[in-house]
């Protein structure tokens, strides 16, 4: 079903199996991220990087599409979704860009997961780690 003005996707979500994740790595003062926002941009960022698109086995809302800042993030939203897409057109549709987003973010997560949980040591530097010396 296509949007209308009166049905509008407005509410983000990530994979159930990884939420808890995102709610481990956006909690307490070691955190790496303040909110799972930062942490899902980040992630769709890397899964994009990555070209690992994988959709939402299941979908657990998290957060709503007016969190997203207006000169920061939707920008970096839009450029995702026009570079996977190559039509500036899936910029009319918020559901589908969610959705792309959505999927890149879960394929994003899924490394960070890896790198960062997975492995001993401390989270944060894990982390820090990861961003500089990219992905390899």
């Amino acid at each position: 079903m296509k949007e209308t003005a009166e049905v509008r996707r407005d509410r983000v979500s990530v994979d159930a199996a990884s939420h808890e994740f995102y709610r481990t790595l956006t909690s307490g003062e070691e955190s790496p991220f303040k909110t799972m926002k930062d942490l899902f941009l980040v992630a769709a960022c890397l899964g994009f990087q990555l070209n690992k698109r994988v959709p939402l086995e299941r979908r657990q809302q998290v957060f709503a599409w007016s969190i997203f800042s207006p000169q920061d993030d939707i920008p970096v939203l839009r450029a995702l979704a026009i570079a996977a897409t190559g039509d500036v057109k899936v910029l009319l549709d918020q559901g589908e860009l969610l959705t792309i987003a959505e999927e890149y973010a879960n394929g994003g997560i899924s490394l960070i997961e890896q790198r960062v949980a997975q492995e001993p040591g401390d989270r944060l530097l894990k982390f820090a780690e990861l961003v500089v010396a990219g992905v390899r």
